[in-house]
């Protein structure tokens, strides 16, 4: 009886995903899903959805990614819209990103110095409200930070596939690496170091500063190019990482007050410099736009569009772990 209601609920919840959003284009396929933009046929428009096979792949760490995401609603964070099933995956519907990921964009356009900060200053300021919400992310990278449009663009973080919220999940969870190696933080490659750590909160600082040392250098702080493939050229980076080794390269100019920053966000854990320090460093503030720091407390944020409740989103889920027959 309960496995009849269960399909029933499921149908409809399938019927009503597709009848809703019609596919345009694939924007995405991998290991871990496939994503599609689409269009809400209901309001006209683009949205994102991310189809993931049921069964195996829905697992903890996404079920809490879905439910921490589904909480922040940001003018710098990509808004999540629902979830539906189809009889073979989970579907993820979220805002699309039109101007692609950071990435793309470096490596298309490249980058000055005024446009990553400008970049940095919208990724610490979402970062800021996730940590206010007790949310750490843990997957920070050049992809996770998407773009609305590709002209002076607004980034939206997209990194909840590995997030936790503080406080509902143990301290061994949060140590486990996760991620590229070219991101990890010293903390989680030798468990030493995390001795010294205050919060979970500094490794997401960690990856905000190879963020930025790789928008302006396209390249990787602790990855060399000269670096031999092989099985010693991961252990070579990670001991980089924990001696916390790196260098400016001298062909790109960047200003020492920019330099000054990633070297205090690319050190020890007890060492490195937090949240707030960032906000308040020289080369941060430079050119802020005005209201900038005042977003987050004073909660100007938009309107969120979540079409379902936590419970619903739950339920589907736990249904979406159950593999299709």
């Amino acid at each position: 009886m309960a496995t009849s209601a269960r399909s029933a609920a499921t149908t409809k919840r399938t019927l009503k995903g597709e009848a809703r959003y019609e596919k345009i284009q694939d924007l995405y396929s991998g290991s871990d899903g496939c994503i599609k933009l689409c269009v809400d046929k209901l309001t006209g428009e683009k949205v994102a959805i991310k189809y993931i096979e049921r069964g195996a792949k829905i697992d903890y760490d996404l079920k809490c990614g879905i439910l921490n995401h589904m909480g922040l609603v940001h003018q710098h964070i990509i808004l999540f819209k629902e979830v539906f099933l189809t009889e073979t995956h989970l579907c993820v519907v979220m805002e699309y990103g039109a101007g692609g990921d950071v990435l793309e964009f470096v490596r298309c356009h490249g980058i000055n110095e005024v446009q990553a900060r400008w970049l940095f200053q919208q990724l610490i300021v979402a970062l800021e409200h996730c940590h206010n919400m007790n949310i750490v992310l843990r997957e920070i990278k050049l992809e996770t930070a998407l773009l609305d449009h590709s002209n002076w663009p607004l980034l939206k973080l997209n990194a909840f596939r590995y997030s936790k919220r503080l406080g509902f999940q143990d301290a061994e969870s949060l140590m486990k690496p996760r991620g590229s190696p070219a991101y990890l933080a010293p903390e989680l490659i030798d468990s030493r170091a995390m001795h010294c750590c205050s919060s979970f909160k500094a490794t997401d600082v960690w990856e905000c500063g190879i963020l930025l040392y790789a928008m302006l250098f396209q390249s990787y702080p602790f990855c060399h190019s000269d670096d031999r493939k092989g099985p010693d050229q991961l252990k070579t980076v990670l001991l980089r990482t924990v001696d916390c080794k790196f260098s400016f390269p001298k062909d790109v100019p960047v200003s020492d007050e920019c330099k000054d920053l990633i070297c205090r966000i690319l050190t020890h854990p007890k060492e490195r410099i937090t949240l707030k320090e960032i906000i308040e460093h020289p080369w941060f503030t430079k050119d802020l736009p005005q209201g900038a720091l005042d977003m987050n407390q004073t909660l100007r944020l938009r309107k969120g569009t979540r079409l379902q409740t936590k419970k619903e989103i739950e339920k589907i889920l736990d249904d979406a772990s159950i593999p299709a027959t």
